[in-house]
């Protein structure tokens, strides 16, 4: 039947499109402060909360990095950037401070003592280990996986024995591990989010990791996929299949008053986003 023939199809035509608009989410700006408005700024046709990255203006911009100034880091520095300017942050990224082990780890310290702190997610399987995951366009996943702190963790503490090889990503393909830290390549966030050298003034190429611990995003279904017809009767030659689902994805933010002059601001509840020098290979 032309339906089951389809239906693979039209799966990975829904995946593809969910998994973009997570990226997007992960990226999104909310439009304005709680509890005024929660950043709903979908439009027909977008599914994802907030305002695009691309779509915001620099004001935009600047109110997003102060309110979530403790959450945010740029490159290799642990104290927060002495500006409200987010392009100026950004022009100051050296190019040698590249994704690496120190460089998450820090990351990771900074998620915890951000406040709110941000909350691992903890696996109540495995002796209710604590776990962060960091998903990281390609060219930062190149450097992590040369990172010789990373690779001496996964030779030497990861399982040799038996099937150890199939899984050990020194040997196949595959999340790199690394002191409460799940890192998964995600290709697209490069393709959607690489911001050229130049840029803001950056002297190198800059791209984004996403640190996230629980209650960092929300999927919300209003209606599951289900499978639509198309049919002309007049000489029955077109007959088509399709697809409807409704749904919305955004970033899960918490209300906080700022210290500084009193106003109620969003912060992201459960991301960290850390930028950091992602040349492309030569």
């Amino acid at each position: 039947e032309q339906l089951e023939l389809v239906r693979p199809l039209l799966t990975e035509w829904g995946q593809v499109n969910q998994r973009d608009e997570i990226i997007q989410a992960f990226m999104a700006l909310p439009s304005t402060s709680a509890p005024v408005n929660l950043g709903n700024e979908a439009t027909a046709g977008q599914r994802v909360n907030g305002i695009l990255f691309d779509d915001a203006s620099d004001a935009q911009r600047n109110a997003w990095f102060v309110a979530n100034s403790d959450r945010i880091q740029f490159g290799d520095s642990a104290t927060p950037a002495s500006t409200t300017v987010f392009a100026t942050a950004m022009g100051g990224i050296a190019v040698g401070e590249r994704a690496s082990a120190a460089v998450l780890l820090l990351a990771k310290r900074l998620a915890r003592r951000a406040s709110p702190g941000i909350t691992p997610y903890r696996d109540n399987e495995d002796q209710g280990r604590e776990w962060f995951v960091a998903f990281v366009g390609s060219n930062s996943f190149r450097d992590l996986a040369n990172d010789a702190a990373i690779q001496n963790a996964n030779l030497y503490a990861r399982p040799r024995e038996g099937n150890g090889m199939d899984r050990n990503p020194l040997f196949q393909d595959g999340d790199l591990v690394y002191r409460g830290i799940i890192i998964r390549e995600i290709p697209e966030i490069d393709t959607y989010y690489t911001i050229p050298s130049g840029t803001y003034g950056a002297v190198t190429q800059v791209a984004p990791i996403f640190i996230c611990g629980q209650n960092a995003l929300a999927f919300a279904w209003g209606q599951m996929p289900r499978p639509t017809e198309r049919k002309e009767d007049d000489y029955g030659f077109l007959i088509g299949r399709g697809v409807e689902m409704v749904y919305g994805v955004g970033k899960v933010y918490k209300s906080r008053t700022s210290a500084a002059d009193g106003a109620t601001d969003l912060v992201q509840w459960g991301v960290f986003t850390l930028f950091v020098s992602a040349p492309a290979d030569t």
